[in-house]
């Protein structure tokens, strides 16, 4: 006989599971999952990347592109070791590496009497591990795992804490304006338009520090799960979010507010950080000229990554390297001598240009022009439209990022000289236009400042230096293996700079430097 379930029964049954549905951890969220690295699909394509010029003299866009693979799996074997803290860090065993890597293919090169120096870097504050973890409104936690903390400045220590959440939209003057955020960790959305470095948070953090926010969170609308380690926050916690994190920590911020349960959500911070002096690697080698001048050419690469650092900076790296194989051939031999310095950069603390200017003032003092390689090449990104028309959303109901790679060089560079001379522009403009080489329609001369990165201490120490850094859009993130940058943007950067070093081979310092 079958037994009914009467209306009575029933609703006692479906009143009894209310709360167990109301107790789901974080509303019933799809949880976010681990850090990722590029998840766009870069190979696949229906229009592959333009080809450089067919008379292209040198290593072959292939043979440079090996460089490119060769450092970021040097990178991604320290990814195995430490998950969060990954990369070519100076003063450890990745640099290492990387620099017995830069010594083989100079040598093979045909350069000679190498010059290896270690030295001490400057002590250095660097967050080794860290913990962001979302605990929710009935004592479910989940932490994030592609969040990574940003400059911890001069600290020795980090206290960890545990503190409510507020959101203040990108954390600007307007978005802060009657809003208390003493005590809490606020939220904000960074955008990367065009890419994570160039973003009007940058100065979020100190504005929140100055209003007494304990923490910073910033969101990012990144492909996948990608860690990102962008701007330092030296009085207070502050992390970047990969896109899957960030979409979660949104979302579950919406669900206890709509509960009345924001009080109940808050987030715990905590950052491992090692301050101490470590030791970093500096590699100088010369191609000896055939002229009888004492003046030379300076080309300089930086050797730290963050993450895999396929355009910041093995893109560099492998330009330098093709640059020692051409200048290196007896026909190709240049006028004066040229120098390339393998620095350990400027990331982790090292300074290895302001050891080069201390350690050989006489290459400087005869130096007609210095090349700062940083960044050079990447495959352009675009956002398509016809992908937002689609409509199509992640697990929380949020349009999904509509970026596709292109078939030609990201546009995002900057050309910086410490002098803009005649000289130097119709140079730039020579090499640029037979290369089709994508850059800025002008040149930017720093008024108030060096010119940044590996080139400021060369700068500073009265050099003429020029450079083109491209920052792409996984800058700074997990997202920047070597898929990202095609080989023939990478070939069109090596032409370029070779062209750019004829042109000035051919010259003198008087003639570069001439107004």
């Amino acid at each position: 006989m079958k037994s009914k379930l009467t209306q009575s029964a029933f609703l006692s049954l479906f009143f009894l599971c209310i709360p167990a549905l109301a107790q789901q951890p974080f509303y019933g969220l799809a949880l976010p999952g681990t850090a990722t690295l590029q998840t766009l699909d870069f190979t696949s394509v229906d229009f592959p990347p333009l080809p450089a010029r067919p008379d292209a003299e040198g290593p072959s866009a292939d043979e440079l592109h090996a460089h490119v693979e060769k450092l970021v799996d040097i990178a991604l074997e320290s990814r195995s070791a430490n998950p969060q803290r990954w990369g070519i860090f100076s003063g450890f065993p990745e640099e290492q590496q990387a620099i017995a890597y830069l010594q083989e293919e100079l040598l093979n090169a045909g350069l000679e009497d190498l010059d290896l120096r270690i030295f001490d870097q400057s002590p250095w504050s660097l967050a080794t591990s860290w913990q962001a973890t979302l605990n929710g409104p009935n004592g479910e936690a989940v932490e994030l795992q592609s969040a990574v903390p940003m400059g911890v400045g001069n600290r020795n220590t980090v206290m960890p804490l545990r503190a409510s959440l507020i959101y203040v939209g990108r954390g600007m003057a307007a978005d802060l304006a009657g809003r208390d955020v003493s005590g809490k960790v606020a939220i904000i959305r960074g955008e990367a338009a065009p890419h994570f470095y160039d973003t009007s948070t940058r100065n979020s953090m100190a504005r929140l520090a100055d209003a007494g926010a304990v923490g910073v969170i910033r969101l990012w609308d990144t492909p996948g799960n990608m860690q990102v380690q962008l701007g330092n926050c030296p009085d207070i916690s502050c992390f970047d979010l990969g896109g899957e994190d960030s979409a979660f920590l949104e979302a579950v911020y919406v669900k206890a507010t709509e509960a009345n349960e924001l009080d109940e959500l808050s987030i715990s911070l905590a950052i491992n950080v090692e301050r101490e002096v470590r030791e970093a690697r500096n590699l100088l080698g010369k191609i000896p000229g055939s002229g009888d001048s004492d003046e030379n050419i300076l080309l300089v690469a930086h050797t730290d990554t963050w993450f895999g650092g396929a355009d910041d900076n093995a893109s560099g790296l492998a330009v330098m390297l093709g640059l020692a194989s051409y200048f290196g051939e007896a026909e190709n031999q240049p006028e004066h001598d040229i120098y390339f310095l393998a620095s350990p950069g400027h990331h982790h603390g090292a300074g290895g240009t302001a050891f080069f200017v201390e350690t050989y003032p006489e290459v400087l003092a005869n130096n007609m022009l210095a090349i700062n390689l940083e960044h050079v090449a990447s495959t352009g990104v675009a956002r398509i439209d016809a992908y937002l028309m689609d409509g199509v959303t992640d697990n929380y109901g949020n349009i999904v990022s509509s970026l596709s790679p292109t078939n030609w060089d990201s546009p995002w560079h900057g050309v910086a000289m410490s002098e803009k001379t005649p000289f130097l522009v119709n140079a730039w403009q020579a090499a640029a236009e037979k290369n089709m080489y994508a850059q800025p329609a002008n040149a930017w001369e720093p008024e108030s400042r060096s010119v940044p990165g590996e080139a400021a201490a060369i700068d500073a120490a009265g050099a003429i230096v020029i450079q083109n850094p491209e920052t792409s859009h996984w800058y700074h993130s997990s997202g920047a293996t070597a898929e990202t940058i095609s080989p023939q943007s990478l070939q069109r950067a090596f032409l370029f700079f070779k062209d750019l070093v004829e042109i000035a081979d051919a010259a003198s310092k008087a003639e570069i430097a001439a107004q």
